[in-house]
């Protein structure tokens, strides 16, 4: 009797045939996919385990081949591996559950892992995806979908479960065209058409209804003859691909045809990106930006900070668009299994559980991260500006290259040298060869100066300089604040270690990998309004605390141990 099976134990078996046959046949992962697809589908189209082996390859030769899904007419690996992987997958039931979707992305997921920027979409946010923009489509027949970037075909082969209409695909890589093809035919995909070679050389003329997309990124395109095709583009030596990939969807879309794409947060929030954004709001109406976990794709080994946009081609009249930001979307993120949770955040806004904050698209004009907009939201209640509090100080150039050459021995400082739990300086690095400072070491800083790390996810490294790093430099990566005058040290070193600050300085950081806070953006920062004697109150403790942490090291530094 066949069975259900669950996700734990498709990895295994995943993992045990890729062992199989690198161990016993000398394959590649790439190569052991191949011939792996090729045993499993044989094993489904005739449904009999028990056919001896020199039956079942001359059955895969004479009546499974198909070019268009594989490339060899033959199994090429040993008879006791085909054994071995048809006992593994014989008690699976291929059609009670979507086994052939999650066999591709795991293995697939491994198998293509960082090449050509490619990774595979995990499920749960595949079908919010396709879920989303079925919300906003009138029709569901007749309609026109294209995946520029398909790989495996995932994204296409769950739309059509939902739809009836012409699917298309773009892919680059051979292995993966057939692939696709594959898994759209086994999961009985009608009218489709996977097209070879980058979307970027295409030239789609408002054909599609729909376009579904995880595009590669965290690459650029070099090639000049693409980039002359392109606003984006023109004129330059090379471009973002997810930048570029945008303009043509915008041209690929028929008038109010509804896009939803997968871009690293840095597309939506980073000045050098801003021209894109403008392209999209001039030809597209936003319906909805959405923040993901930062490590919704840990598994394929990626550490970039994404989001998902959805829009319609149309010029925006007034209109708003939804925003959220979502800490579950149904699976663990610190593994690669993906284990399943209950808490999802994404069937959360599908269901309507989870309310949005709306945005006028007029007010889009420098960001269209949703995390941004939704910090401006929760500040409507903190009635001061942070600003108020400090200055914040910055070295020029003049001023750097007459401090090098005043100085024969040059503190650094730089993240690693804070310690994060009570926020002073506990160590440094000497130069006395100006030559060898990193480019980053830039910022001189005073005693009584508060160092606050640019990067939103190094917030715990904030510190007080005291007298013995007095006239130090420290890395650019820190913002320098110096207290103005009614204000102390201690009182805004307070501010920036309290989780309020932390959590607005992770919203206001743009970009993808190392999001970091510009000088700009710390203008925007606020606070509750402080009785004169809580701010007293929080000095009183910092400078408490830093006396007995002086103490402590008196102490230790006299102890004689044994």
């Amino acid at each position: 009797m066949k069975m259900n099976i669950n996700n734990d134990n498709l990895v295994s078996i995943v993992e045990k045939t890729a062992n199989i046959l690198r161990d016993v046949d000398g394959l590649t992962m790439a190569d052991a996919f191949d011939e792996l697809i090729k045993v499993l589908y044989t094993q489904y189209v005739f449904d009999d385990a028990n056919k001896s082996i020199t039956n079942f390859k001359k059955g895969y030769s004479e009546e499974v081949f198909d070019e268009k899904f594989f490339n060899t007419s033959s199994i090429a690996i040993s008879d006791n591996s085909i054994k071995e992987i048809l006992v593994l997958f014989d008690n699976i039931d291929f059609d009670a559950v979507d086994v052939k979707g999650r066999l591709f992305e795991i293995y697939l997921g491994r198998t293509f892992q960082g090449q050509l920027g490619q990774f595979f979409t995990p499920r749960n946010i595949v079908e919010f995806m396709a879920s989303y923009i079925l919300q906003n489509v009138d029709r569901k027949e007749g309609i026109s979908v294209l995946d520029p970037s398909c790989g495996s075909g995932g994204m296409l082969t769950y739309l059509n479960t939902h739809i009836q209409g012409n699917l298309v695909g773009c892919e680059v890589d051979k292995r993966l065209i057939r692939v696709s093809n594959l898994n759209l035919t086994i999961n009985n995909a009608k009218s489709f058409d996977v097209k070879e070679g980058s979307f970027l050389d295409k030239d789609f003329d408002q054909e599609f209804d729909v376009v579904i997309s995880n595009p590669p990124f965290g690459i650029k395109e070099k090639q000049a003859d693409i980039l002359a095709k392109y606003e984006l583009g023109m004129k330059k030596a090379s471009c973002e691909t997810e930048l570029l990939f945008v303009e043509n969807i915008l041209r690929a879309l028929k008038p109010n045809g509804v896009c939803g794409i997968v871009l690293p947060q840095g597309a939506l929030n980073n000045s050098s990106t801003k021209k894109m954004r403008n392209l999209l709001l001039d030809n597209a109406t936003l319906l909805a930006s959405v923040d993901l976990p930062s490590a919704v794709f840990k598994n394929t080994g990626t550490g970039v900070d994404t989001s998902l946009l959805f829009f319609r081609k149309a010029a925006a009249s007034i209109t708003k668009c939804k925003m959220y930001a979502v800490d579950s979307v149904g699976y663990e993120t610190k593994t690669k299994f993906q284990r399943p949770l209950t808490e999802n955040c994404l069937e959360d806004i599908l269901k309507d559980r989870k309310k949005p904050i709306e945005i006028n698209q007029s007010k889009l004009t420098d960001r269209l991260d949703a995390k941004y907009f939704i910090n401006q939201q929760n500040n409507i209640n903190l009635p001061i500006k942070m600003n108020g509090y400090y200055e914040i100080i910055t070295t020029t150039k003049k001023d750097l290259l007459k401090y090098l050459d005043n100085n024969d021995v040059i503190k650094y400082v730089q993240y690693s040298d804070i310690d994060n739990t009570f926020g002073f300086i506990k160590s440094h690095t000497e130069y006395t060869d100006k030559d060898l400072l990193p480019s980053r070491a830039s910022e001189i800083v005073c005693v009584g100066d508060v160092i606050v790390p640019r990067l939103g996810v190094s917030t715990d490294s904030v510190a007080i300089v005291t007298q013995e790093y007095n006239n130090t430099i420290v890395s650019s990566g820190f913002i320098i604040l110096r207290p103005k005058t009614g204000y102390t040290t201690e009182f805004i070193f307070t501010l920036f270690k309290s989780k309020l600050v932390k959590k607005q300085m992770e919203c206001l950081a743009t970009g993808s990998i190392m999001a970091s806070v510009t000088d700009n953006y710390f203008s925007e920062l606020r606070s509750r309004d402080l009785t004169t004697e809580e701010i007293l109150n929080k000095e009183l403790a910092v400078k408490n605390a830093f006396i007995h942490i002086e103490k402590a090291k008196t102490l230790l530094q006299h102890q004689k141990w044994r």
